[in-house]
């Protein structure tokens, strides 16, 4: 008697989408919140926040990051209209905000972008420091 097992794998994975752009959304490894996908057109779904939040290399998915305008939509569990955009300058441990010039450690921007409830966030480096998109 032959037994033939079938193994099927179903892979459930939400899109990411904003303008013309979309975006197969990864998990971080179970602890690894430095961990961001090295994968072209992949974001990485931030765990350790209390919103929805996006890391992606700006070389990779990262880059078009830098195309999204206030007031654009992005998709992913339902639509959000970006209300901020905001580049950091990395001078030490410390981040600059390229248009207030207010001055920020980690923990505050992590406050700041991480911890508000029906926000989400898309995040990236850039050559000196981080973008910081942020939508509702």
């Amino acid at each position: 008697m032959k037994y033939i097992i079938f193994l099927c794998l179903i892979i459930f994975s939400t899109n990411l989408s904003f303008g013309n752009h979309s975006f197969q959304v990864v998990q971080q490894p179970e602890g690894d919140y430095m961990y961001v996908s090295s994968l072209p057109e992949v974001v990485t779904q931030f765990k350790l926040g209390n919103n929805i939040a996006f890391l992606a290399h700006n070389g990779l998915a990262g880059k078009y990051f830098y195309e999204i305008k206030k007031g654009d939509i992005i998709k992913y569990d339902r639509e959000y209209r970006v209300i901020e955009i905001e580049r950091y300058r990395e001078e030490g441990n410390l981040y600059i905000s390229e248009t207030t010039g207010e001055v920020y450690d980690v923990s505050q921007l992590f406050t700041l972008y991480y911890l508000e409830r029906d926000t989400l966030v898309l995040q990236t480096c850039t050559l000196n420091g981080r973008l910081f998109i942020k939508a509702q």
